[in-house]
């Protein structure tokens, strides 16, 4: 004979374990990160003691020289503009 209750002590720790080790893998397959993949590196000093902010124009109304002009005012280091074709 088998006493159920000394089960739920141990199918409650199974059930943390399963959720807990189920939210690390959903966390790396949204973000898509993998052993082996490549990174994709926009600027070369970004991870050291640089960050980089990527405006991507999908509107008609972006003005790249208002967005240049409103960086100039805080004094950023760099500026560069891509295109499509830069970025294979």
């Amino acid at each position: 004979m088998v006493s159920l209750p000394a089960f739920v002590p141990v199918t409650f720790e199974v059930m943390v374990l399963f959720a807990g080790v189920g939210t690390v893998l959903a966390f790396f397959l949204v973000s898509r990160l993998r052993p082996g993949k490549k990174p994709s590196v926009v600027y070369e000093g970004v991870t050291n003691d640089r960050f980089v902010l990527v405006l991507l124009e999908e509107d008609a109304s972006f003005d790249v020289a208002s967005v240049q002009e409103l960086m100039r005012g805080f004094n950023v280091l760099h500026m560069e503009e891509r295109t499509e074709r830069d970025r294979r």
